[in-house]
């Protein structure tokens, strides 16, 4: 099974019917790859009326306070990302109720990113892209280009919710030196700074990616294993963010000093 490269010039996914889903097979191989319960790990497709452009796979019910796999087609580009997402809830304003709320106490992965996001860049993300070169397109390697995306949701949106609405951040690294959309090169500590920025603003909802995007041209040529492969180099970072695992090295270097 591929990835219909109609979704992604439609701007949004095309699931059901007679073709078999390709949310369930990405989980279920997803699981077996890691070694999770595939009862334990939901599939919750965005929006929940129209079309849907993102599906995310995460192991609580608890919406929003999970790091969690997804996949997402642009609006205004024929472009899928694949990788890892992490929310911040509204924490004042009159959008800060039920499930959307992120109290200080409440144990959002947020917490986890605004932390960590130091050594995510520095060290997961490189491990990142040299695992992404063993993944192969129609025999050809995947390029080891990876995004940081921020986008935030002002609190005066109304009840509309989409891309061209949010403020964003698009970080790109490169063979391994980061750049900013419409700038110039830019250090890890701008994208710290533009995350603990972010962070501060209590009224907004903030969601970042950890992506790899694919072209139109590439994403044709997708499969679900190679979907499920992308996605698999993600999971140090899920597993961080969830306070499930170390850094990798972190570990190493422990390991190290007892040898």
């Amino acid at each position: 099974m591929n990835i219909d490269e109609s979704w992604l010039r439609q701007g949004h996914f095309v699931l059901g019917g007679t073709r078999p889903s390709f949310t369930q097979v990405v989980r279920e191989k997803l699981c077996d790859a890691l070694g999770l319960p595939k009862k334990d790990f939901g599939i919750h497709p965005y929006p929940g009326r129209g079309p849907i452009h993102t599906i995310y796979w995460r192991k609580v019910k608890s919406p929003y306070r999970e790091a969690q796999f997804y996949a997402h087609i642009a609006d205004c580009h024929a472009v899928l990302s694949l990788g890892v997402s992490v929310e911040k809830g509204y924490e004042a304003g009159k959008w800060a109720k039920g499930a959307e709320r992120m109290g200080r106490r409440d144990p959002w992965d947020w917490r986890r990113l605004v932390k960590q996001i130091p050594t995510l860049l520095k060290t997961e993300i490189p491990i990142v892209a040299k695992e992404l070169r063993d993944v192969r397109l129609g025999g050809a390697a995947l390029s080891s280009d990876l995004s940081f995306q921020l986008y935030a949701l002002p609190p005066d949106r109304g009840d509309e919710e989409s891309e061209e609405l949010c403020e964003s951040r698009i970080f790109s690294m490169v063979d391994g030196d980061w750049f900013e959309r419409g700038a110039r090169g830019v250090k890890p500590e701008d994208i710290e700074a533009a995350v603990a920025e972010f962070d501060e603003r209590k009224e907004w909802w903030v969601e970042v990616h950890f992506a790899k995007d694919l072209s139109l041209a590439e994403a044709a040529r997708l499969d679900v294993e190679a979907v499920v492969s992308i996605l698999k180099t993600f999971n140090e970072i899920r597993t961080q963010l969830r306070g499930e695992a170390q850094c990798r090295a972190g570990v190493a270097e422990e390991r190290r000093k007892h040898e």
